[in-house]
């Protein structure tokens, strides 16, 4: 959302349904800090909000730690600070220092509300200098320990939608041979755009993964179909120029080098990095307009080299802007260029960038930017026909394939819940052409999934992080066995859902016309079943749960209070025993149990 939205929402729905998580999150890890958002609620902006902070967060929660803005998310001196707004965010101040001067001194702002904004900060600092200091030595980076932890993460919580015919988990001794189709194999998602983007120390691929498990002389891939809305960047096979370090050389110029040929650059850098945003880390020696040369969608005006030719131009004119575009929708539009290579030839690119023309705003963060991008050129007919062949010709298919950071990032809205058209093509096709296809989705949000009903076995896998392709494996392969729950409800339709008649239908109030009845309560509500409900998940195992105990009445007085609930369950070791051997046989029990509690308060 942005500075100018405002929602309007009733107290009862703020506590009952949004604060909630918040509530909790104070209840039982007691966090260091807070951060408000950009918008209003009810026509007041977060961080000038003294209920929120006040009344809600510091009084009836009791919570005594630090409030910081979003980074430019402070609007006001005096009300931000007498709101209970402990520190702007990012520095240096454009609110605080000399405007506070004058405050304090027209008594706006008294000065023991400066010293408890001060405390709060004193106290965030003696907790986080002794926690760091404690770091050890070699922990701050890549270690087996961490990817261990990651590849746990991922698989588990991959949820189960289906597995009607018992196609999961496959056996690895098994002589089979495998069809791993569409995009997701070697570009999954790990991870969403904006502030959610963070650049892994490497990707496991889907397609490394099960080649990992079953070698490679069972494993036949086609892509079938691309599904980015701008082109993947070009990060791998790239070395800086003159030597074999892998990425990018990066050099800053006073004036434009294409004239001036032979000056000497302010700065120089490397990266591995095909997505440049300079947002406020510039080097200290940088002015603010510059020229960058190294060695494309642009933050400013630039225009990129292969070789000797010009291939795109966004430097004399750009296109329209008819979609949002990276670098929160200030990035120019994509022009992309067909170029024919050569296997295992060189190409050197070169990107010249000047920071003209740059946003205000949440922009003014901004200091020009670009993204590097390439991927093969396919014919969308020959890579879908492609596809259906090698499902026919294969054991079992594995389709990966879903969303991306493209459509799910900070300060975009999606316009439906619809997979691109080519992607359902694309796993309807395969999925008629091979019974024993198993299907796998990525996004982070509901999607819907037409095609649902023709798919024997799938799994959602969200975004996965660094560990993707492991934890889909181990998942597939019953290394793991998949205990994941969905943690929002899917609908069959957009039109189900509990906001569609308020949602986007202002221009800058935003009603919660839905009230308390989100997610599932709607559904229930209304007798409406989604397409798949928040807790759903199926497990390799079968359970029976009986013997239910609930009080027949029951009333908590406070949050200490408690209840007793009980219920039996029981699993079929059997059935365990034959799909996944040793594994922990109560640790999709666990999971069961939790769902059944969140059934019962719900």
């Amino acid at each position: 959302m942005s500075i100018e939205d405002s929602i309007r929402v009733t107290e009862r729905t703020m506590r009952e349904m949004h604060l909630l998580p918040f509530q909790l999150a104070v209840k039982h890890a007691n966090p260091w800090s807070f951060m408000t958002g950009y918008h209003r609620t009810n026509g007041v902006h977060g961080s000038e909000d003294p209920w929120l902070m006040e009344k809600i967060l510091r009084g009836d929660w009791g919570w005594g730690g630090l409030v910081m803005s979003d980074w430019f998310g402070t609007y006001s001196t005096a009300e931000a600070i007498n709101a209970g707004l402990d520190l702007e965010m990012p520095g240096p101040s454009r609110w605080r220092a000399k405007l506070l001067h004058w405050a304090v001194m027209c008594r706006k702002v008294k000065e023991r509300t400066i010293d408890d904004r001060v405390r709060n900060l004193l106290n965030l600092v003696n907790k986080v200098r002794p926690a760091l200091a404690h770091v050890p030595d070699g922990q701050e980076g890549d270690t087996p320990e961490k990817r261990q932890i990651c590849r746990r993460v991922a698989s588990e919580s991959i949820v189960l939608l289906k597995n009607t015919k018992s196609i999961l988990p496959l056996d690895p001794s098994a002589r089979r041979t495998y069809g791993l189709i569409g995009p997701g194999m070697s570009l999954p998602a790990v991870s969403g755009r904006g502030s959610a983007d963070l650049v892994p120390h490497y990707v496991s691929t889907p397609l490394d993964a099960i080649t990992e498990v079953v070698g490679e002389e069972s494993v036949r891939s086609a892509i079938g179909s691309h599904n980015h809305l701008f082109t993947p960047l070009l990060s791998k096979n790239i070395s800086v120029p003159g030597t074999e370090q892998p990425g990018y050389l990066l050099g800053w110029f006073n004036e434009n080098p294409e004239v001036i040929s032979h000056q000497e650059a302010i700065h120089t850098t490397t990266t591995t990095q095909a997505q440049m945003y300079f947002a406020d880390s510039l080097p200290a020696n940088v002015p603010g307009c510059y020229w960058l040369r190294f060695g494309l969608c642009v933050l400013g005006k630039g225009k990129l080299h292969i070789d000797d030719d010009m291939v795109v131009d966004l430097f004399s004119s750009q296109p329209p802007k008819t979609l949002q575009t990276p670098m929160f929708n200030q990035a120019s539009m994509e022009v992309t260029a067909e170029v024919n290579v050569e296997l295992g030839k060189q190409y050197q690119l070169g990107v010249l960038l000047r920071n003209d023309s740059v946003v205000a705003g949440v922009g003014a963060l901004s200091a020009g930017g670009l993204r590097v991008e390439c991927c093969e050129k396919l014919d969308a007919a020959t890579a879908l026909a492609g596809a259906v062949d090698l499902a026919k010709q294969v054991d079992v298919p594995i389709i990966v394939a879903g969303l991306n950071s493209d459509y799910e990032s900070e300060a975009i809205d999606r316009k439906s819940l619809s997979l691109p058209p080519a992607i359902d093509e694309l796993i309807l096709k395969v999925a008629q052409a091979n019974p024993n296809t198993v299907v796998i989705t990525q996004s982070g949000c509901p999607i819907t999934m037409p095609w649902v009903d023709q798919v024997p076995t799938l799994l959602h896998a969200w975004f996965g992080g660094q560990e993707t392709g492991h934890g889909i494996a181990d998942v597939l392969f019953g290394k793991v066995n998949p205990s994941g729950r969905l943690s929002i409800t899917f609908p069959r339709r957009l039109e189900d859902t509990p906001t569609f008649l308020t949602f986007g239908k202002g221009q800058r109030d935003i009603m919660y016309g839905e009230g308390v009845f989100i997610g599932y309560r709607y559904y229930e509500k209304l007798l409406r079943r989604p397409l798949f409900y928040f807790g759903y998940g199926l497990s390799y195992t079968t359970f029976t749960y009986s013997n239910l105990q609930v009080p027949d009445s029951f009333r908590l007085k406070n949050d200490k209070d408690s209840l007793d609930v009980s219920v039996e369950v029981k699993e079929d070791l059997r059935t365990h025993e034959r799909t996944l051997g040793g594994l922990r046989p109560n640790h999709s029990a666990t999971h069961m149990l939790k769902h059944l509690a969140t059934a019962i308060f719900s």
